[in-house]
């Protein structure tokens, strides 16, 4: 009789502990001052980040597909391109507006291997009409990239041409390719000003016959550096979103909107 008592009692205390456990846990995970910033649940935030993530790689997906669908701008219409500034917009509500990503940019900086602008871009889309003005009906414009090299202070703006009408039977050989050097610093968190110092024109022969020098050309704005420095000088873009493979950057006015996704190199 008494071990059966004492069985009970055993399993008794067993269930009240169990019981009082996971009514302390679920108490911790509920309770609004355990975790920093907490004036909601831990599990409320996860289940809100959550959604972020989705809502984020929602319009990502939206941005490319419209991108593509109209040919990353040289087919947009008015229409298409508030469409685009829309999801644009909302967006860049998901970058915060304390996030210091022109980091990198500073000269002497030494930090500038996690810098999140590092790295090569591809456009997928603009809405800068000194781009889409490169088509022309003799040529079509390639592939159109920026590589960013934050340790010097280095901006490579790399526009590809392609004639219309073929003139050779290799379509890279018949290539011309466009590449601005330009100078890159930060002018504030989300600011890189840029001093554009040279134009390199790779033309087609280079393609047939690499030891011919490509020619290069001094830009007026190289001389203009002692008066180019201050935080609205002309020259500069300002980031709008980035992440690990997206960024999409607004060029000062009369400039336009540029989406660009990274890839390895611009080969």
């Amino acid at each position: 009789g008494w071990s059966a008592a004492r069985k009970q009692c055993s399993r008794s205390r067993k269930t009240v502990s169990s019981t009082t456990n996971r009514g302390s846990l679920l108490a911790l995970f509920e309770t609004k001052d355990s975790f920093p910033g907490g004036s909601s649940s831990y599990l409320s935030n996860l289940s809100r980040k959550d959604d972020s993530k989705e809502t984020v790689t929602k319009l990502k997906r939206d941005i490319l597909a419209l991108a593509a669908a109209y040919d990353r701008g040289f087919g947009a219409t008015q229409f298409v391109r508030t469409k685009m500034d829309r999801l644009i917009s909302e967006l860049s509500s998901y970058l915060g507006a304390s996030e210091d990503v022109a980091t990198g940019f500073t000269i002497g900086e030494n930090n500038t291997h996690n810098a999140p602008l590092n790295g090569t871009w591809q456009m997928i889309y603009t809405s800068a009409l000194d781009v889409l003005s490169l088509a022309t009906p003799v040529n079509t414009v390639s592939a159109i990239s920026q590589e960013l090299n934050p340790s010097k202070q280095l901006a490579v703006n790399i526009i590809d041409l392609i004639p219309r009408f073929p003139i050779l039977p290799n379509a890279d050989a018949a290539l011309t390719r466009l590449k601005v050097n330009i100078q890159a610093t930060r002018r504030g968190p989300k600011r890189v000003g840029l001093i554009f110092e040279s134009l390199e024109i790779q033309a087609p022969w280079k393609q047939l016959f690499p030891f011919l020098p490509s020619i290069t050309l001094d830009l007026p704005t190289k001389y203009l550096k002692n008066i180019s420095s201050s935080y609205d000088s002309p020259g500069y873009f300002d980031v709008i979103y980035v992440d690990e493979d997206m960024l999409i950057i607004q060029q000062n006015a009369p400039g336009g909107c540029f989406v660009s996704v990274k890839v390895a190199d611009c080969s």
